[in-house]
């Protein structure tokens, strides 16, 4: 299946079979290419929480709230969901950090190189403490990764559903995210869609290219 194949076949699911589950080397691979999605300065402000015990499962349909309860069978239903969370500050240490993990791969191979990087990843994201925007920011750089999860899944042949719909402050509070200094905004469910699933098989409807692209 070629990459836009795969991108035309890919749908949002509604109705999971609860009774097939994604092989764990499928899931490996998925939650592997949702951490190494792309984010700028590869300052990767993100953690992602993967839900798969029928204990979590329970856990997260209920703090997602009763406001939208119509979810709850997508996670229950679902092979696992990948709550989607952005850190809230990027402090000097945990830009370091990732500096210290790139010079071990060997990225900065001299003291100069690793000095010049730690200087501009540390500008540009200065630029948002600076405005106050951090967490939005962050928020950006996630979606990068929810997109990049999306479309990993439909590669593999796998359904999923981003989740937009849920009480993220009661998610934080579950699972302890607020005193790590992050915020869940989003969820993606995977697994199989049932037979059941009124949404499987619709023609996919996009705007067309003469109105969304312009060639200069």
């Amino acid at each position: 299946m070629s990459i836009l194949e795969s991108i035309q076949s890919r749908y949002t699911a509604k109705v999971y079979d609860k009774t097939k589950q994604v092989p764990s080397a499928l899931a490996e691979q998925l939650i592997e290419a949702t951490r190494l999605a792309p984010s700028s300065v590869n300052s990767q402000p993100w953690h992602f929480v993967v839900v798969e015990s029928e204990e979590a499962k329970q856990r997260l349909a209920t703090a997602i709230g009763e406001d939208f309860a119509f979810n709850k069978p997508k996670i229950l239903d679902s092979s696992f969901t990948i709550i989607f969370c952005a850190r809230q500050s990027l402090p000097d240490d945990y830009l370091e950090h990732i500096t210290d993990l790139e010079e071990a791969a060997g990225r900065l191979p001299t003291a100069e190189a690793k000095a010049g990087v730690d200087k501009v990843r540390k500008f540009f994201t200065g630029l948002h403490r600076d405005a106050g925007d951090v967490p939005e920011w962050s928020a950006r750089q996630l979606y990068l990764a929810l997109g990049g999860a999306m479309y990993t899944a439909a590669a593999l042949k796998l359904d999923s559903t981003p989740i937009e719909g849920l009480d993220t402050h009661s998610v934080d509070a579950e699972f302890g995210l607020t005193d790590k200094g992050l915020a869940s905004l989003v969820l993606l469910t995977v697994g199989y869609h049932s037979d059941e699933d009124f949404n499987y098989g619709v023609a996919k409807s996009r705007l067309p290219a003469e109105e969304v692209i312009t060639r200069l």
